[in-house]
């Protein structure tokens, strides 16, 4: 983990951008214990990626976001508490890399599912 490093945001600066770009409402965000709450804190504390608060629009835009809605997710369905398998959720790597083969001969993922060409996610599948 890098919590030793500097970290590139801040909780802060995390919930304005989420709140001003309307990704998150703010009261969510700073509202302790909402999945909304523990994914800005995870991405400014944890999060091995330790990425910077995007500067203008774009794909960095759309990578951060996506990053944070997926944690989000994971939070708001327990998979701190309750996932039997993680599906690479939570690591450092690009979001598109959050899942596991499930099927080698299909092969059959579960987790974030990305375009290979344009880097977009195209499904999220997750079940017990």
């Amino acid at each position: 983990s890098l919590k030793d490093a500097a970290r590139k945001s801040t909780v802060d600066e995390i919930i304005t951008y989420m709140a001003n770009s309307g990704v998150s409402d703010l009261t969510a965000l700073t509202t302790v214990g909402s999945p909304q709450s523990q994914a800005a804190a995870w991405m400014a504390e944890d999060d091995d990626a330790n990425l910077p608060v995007p500067t203008a629009d774009g794909e960095v835009a759309y990578k951060y976001t996506t990053r944070y809605a997926m944690v989000v997710l994971y939070y708001s369905t327990g998979g701190d508490r309750t996932w039997a398998n993680q599906l690479s959720f939570m690591t450092g790597a690009d979001v598109c890399d959050w899942y596991s083969i499930f099927n080698p001969v299909t092969p059959y993922r579960k987790g974030v599912v990305c375009d290979n060409g344009t880097g977009l996610i195209v499904a999220v599948g997750i079940s017990k």
